[in-house]
């Protein structure tokens, strides 16, 4: 059945979708409109933080296909979140947690995307989120540093890992270093050995850079939308 669903994780920048086991990206909905078109599945399964879930599933009732938003449920695949409502939680973030889990279960996580927000999650062993935090991505850092200042440009994130010998070379050494002190911060307040699991557009920038083994997986959302389209609930849902 999940072979027949399109999966969409619409995100800040880009809408990005699975399908019969390929990925890939639409910038507008007419691209997804056009897809639709070519590649009509049965139904389609959208995780949405960058507002577009109307658009979206207008334009699937245009194509007369089923269109479902997901949402976080708390205690889904036994992830007990920490949130007091879960409704605040973002479903990119709920849906990498998940995808983690599906990957390493029954260990103690640090779930990191890398994208246009640095959002790191705490997941134990007993499957308890811990909390988690939310930053600016670095090309957002970047950009209001050179919007917000008369003469600091906006650098490209090229980056050897060396102190900086020009101004651009600082500025960019200061924003990734920034992001992995936070992430490796983070890791103090958290049990150890730790699987780490890291995703989004620029994690390969970071990776590189943190202490200990990082597992890269680029499709961990989709991952995550997997487990729910797999699971009874969501059948459940959507049969009635």
């Amino acid at each position: 059945m999940v072979d027949s669903i399109l999966c969409l994780d619409s995100g800040n920048t880009r809408i990005k979708y699975s399908y019969q086991g390929s990925y890939g990206t639409f910038d507008t909905i007419t691209e997804l409109s056009a897809y639709l078109t070519q590649n009509p599945p049965l139904e389609v399964v959208v995780a949405d933080v960058g507002g577009r879930y109307s658009d979206i599933s207008r334009v699937c009732e245009q194509h007369a296909i089923p269109c479902t938003q997901c949402r976080v449920v708390d205690g889904f695949y036994g992830l007990k979140l920490a949130y007091a409502d879960v409704t605040k939680l973002g479903v990119d973030r709920w849906l990498a947690m998940l995808g983690a889990m599906s990957l390493f279960p029954e260990q103690p996580l640090q779930v990191i995307d890398i994208g246009t927000a640095v959002k790191i999650d705490h997941v134990n062993a007993q499957s308890q989120h811990l909390g988690g935090s939310i930053s600016p991505g670095l090309r957002l850092s970047a950009r209001a540093l050179s919007q917000g200042t008369d003469l600091l440009p906006e650098v490209d994130l090229q980056f050897s890992g060396e102190l900086g010998k020009s101004t651009t070379d600082c500025i960019t050494y200061g924003l990734v270093m920034s992001v992995v002190a936070l992430i490796e911060r983070a890791m103090l307040q958290f049990e150890t050995p730790v699987t780490r699991v890291i995703t989004g557009g620029d994690s390969g920038i970071i990776c590189q850079f943190l202490v200990g083994e990082v597992t890269i997986e680029h499709h961990l959302v989709m991952l995550g939308l997997r487990v729910y389209c797999e699971s009874d609930e969501f059948k459940t849902k959507v049969n009635t």
